[in-house]
């Protein structure tokens, strides 16, 4: 089974607050970006370290509320560019401030 690309620009997806899919698919970056769910646990090959970096600074920014992002089946990603723009502070300095 597969799900392709035009699965994800479903509302009804986009909305969902839970997503869940163990099934290999196309989802891009511009439809994950899109997603409103608090709990993402999908195969998600096709997805870049530019939109989860893009989700991680929109969490920051209070602008999405994550609970759980599993993205599994990741290609050509580097915590670099996941990274990138976001402050990291080792937790002991963290659990200080």
């Amino acid at each position: 089974m597969f799900l392709d690309a035009q699965f994800f620009d479903s509302r009804i997806v986009r909305s969902s607050r839970a997503i869940q899919i163990e099934v290999m698919n196309g989802v891009t970056d511009n439809q994950i970006l899109l997603f409103e769910a608090h709990e993402i646990a999908m195969v998600a090959p096709n997805i870049t370290s530019k939109a989860i970096n893009q989700m991680i600074l929109e969490w920051y920014e209070s602008k999405r509320k994550i609970d759980l992002y599993w993205l599994r089946g990741l290609q050509n990603v580097t915590m670099k560019e996941i990274l990138r723009g976001v402050e990291v502070v080792p937790w002991e300095k963290f659990a200080t401030l």
